[in-house]
Order: C-alpha cells, then structure tokens, then sequence
C-alpha cells in the first residue's frame, strides 16, 4: 500500500507554512457538535515526517484524553466568552460605573 499524499506531495495533513517549515492539521469534531472541521496542531516543524509524528500524536491523544489535550489554551478561551445576551463590558466603560 502506498502513502496517501497531498497535492504537493507532503503527507495527508501536513501542509508548508510561510517560515518554511510545516504545519500539521488533523480532521476532528473538536467541540461535540457533529461538525468536523479541519484544525491545526499546534507547533511548527522542522521536517515533514516530524509534523506527520505530531499529527499521529495529536489524533492519539485525541481518542484517549480529548481535545483539551491537544488544543490545552480552549478551557480558559471558553471561560472568557460571553453567552449568548450577556453583554461584555469593556475596561475602559468600567471606571464610570463605579462612581
């Protein structure tokens, strides 16, 4: 069996970035929604079998801990956001509220 390739001749999922290196992505349904999107792994690598061991890590990873393993920065991002009619307040509106 051969190597699944991209267009470029890269492995499936890694892509060239713009410093040179490469970049890793895998398909997955990241937030529980039945919605698979393509997102990418963190990091940037020197080689492409490197990006390739990383996705293979990450999809890993993935299966046995979750997304949080992966993408650690989304639990304080999520905790940031406002619901759905919450209003935010900015920082600079706030010094006129407390007086």
């Amino acid at each position: 069996m051969e190597k699944q390739t991209g267009s470029k001749g890269l492995p499936k999922g890694v892509t060239n970035h713009l410093s040179g290196k490469f970049q890793a992505r895998v398909y997955v349904d990241r937030y529980g929604r039945g919605i698979k999107k393509q997102e990418f792994i963190p990091g940037l690598f020197d080689t492409a079998e490197g990006a390739q061991a990383a996705q293979a890590d990450a999809l890993l990873k993935l299966a046995n801990e979750g997304p949080l393993a992966v993408w650690p920065h989304d639990a304080d991002h999520k905790a940031e956001r406002n619901k759905r009619g919450q209003v935010c307040l900015h920082a600079t509106l706030a010094h006129r509220l407390t007086v």
